[in-house]
C-alpha cells in the first residue's frame, strides 16, 4: 500500500506544480537568466571591447602575460617528460601553442643546445619536445615587465617581460640552475573577434613573441 500512497503523493505534486502559479514561477526564472546573461554580455562588451584600454586594463593585461609565460614553461614541462602519458604530452604542447601570437615566433634562447641554423622557432620547439629531445625544463623567475605597453596602432599594444630561466634536468629533478642572463620575451595585445553563443565580439586578447637574451649593459 506504500508504493500506492507514494504514487498518489507525486501526481498531487504534479497536479500542483501544473498551475498557472508555477508556470509564472518558470517564466519569470527564465527571465531572470536572460537577464543575467545580457548583464554577463553588457560587462564583457564594457571591458574587452573598450576602444582604447585603460592604464588599469593595461595593468591587467602585463600580469596576464606574466601567468601566461609561467604556463607555458608548465605546458612545455609536461610535453617534454617522457614519463608522462602520450595523450597528455600533445594536449600540453597543443595548449602551449596557443600562448603565442605564432608558431614561427623565435624560442631560440630557450634551449640549451641550439640548432645548426642557430634559430629555433616555438613549432620547432614544441617538436623537439614531444620527440624526447629535449633533456631539461625551464621554470621563469623574477619576471617583470621590462618595457610597459604601449600602442603600435589602434588595435595593437606591444612590450615586453624580463626573466631569469631556472633549469632543471629530467634525470635530476632535485638538483635546479638559475641561469644569469636575463631572457626578455616581447607580448602584444590585439584585438580579436571572438565567439559568445550567437554573437562575434571584437576583443583584446594577449599573446606572446619572441624570447631573446638580454643585451649586457
Amino acid at each position: 500500500m506504500k508504493w500506492i500512497g507514494s504514487i498518489f503523493s507525486f501526481l498531487l505534486i504534479w497536479l500542483i506544480c501544473s498551475a498557472d502559479g508555477c508556470n509564472d514561477s518558470a517564466t519569470m526564472a527564465e527571465r531572470r537568466e536572460e537577464s543575467q546573461i545580457s548583464a554577463m554580455k553588457d560587462s564583457v562588451r564594457t571591458v574587452f571591447e573598450a576602444e582604447t584600454p585603460g592604464i588599469n586594463l593595461l595593468k591587467a593585461y602585463e600580469e596576464a602575460a606574466k601567468q601566461k609565460l609561467i604556463d607555458f614553461a608548465d605546458y612545455l614541462k609536461i610535453a617534454s617528460d617522457s614519463s608522462v602519458n602520450n595523450v597528455f604530452r600533445s594536449q600540453a604542447a597543443e595548449m602551449a601553442g596557443k600562448l603565442f601570437i605564432a608558431g614561427s615566433s623565435d624560442l631560440s634562447c630557450w634551449e640549451m643546445h641550439p640548432s645548426a641554423s642557430g634559430r629555433i622557432t616555438l613549432d620547432s620547439l614544441l617538436g623537439s619536445s614531444l620527440s624526447n629531445r629535449m633533456d631539461s625544463f625551464i621554470q621563469p623567475v623574477q619576471i617583470t615587465v621590462h618595457k610597459p605597453l604601449t600602442p603600435v596602432n589602434d588595435s595593437l599594444y606591444e612590450g615586453n617581460l624580463a626573466f631569469y630561466p631556472q633549469r632543471t634536468c629530467f634525470i635530476k629533478p632535485s638538483s635546479s640552475v638559475t641561469g644569469n642572463e636575463m631572457f626578455i620575451i616581447n607580448f602584444y595585445v590585439s584585438r580579436k573577434l571572438k565567439s559568445f553563443g550567437k554573437e562575434n565580439l571584437s576583443i583584446w586578447q594577449v599573446g606572446l613573441g619572441d624570447m631573446k637574451i638580454a643585451a649586457k649593459q
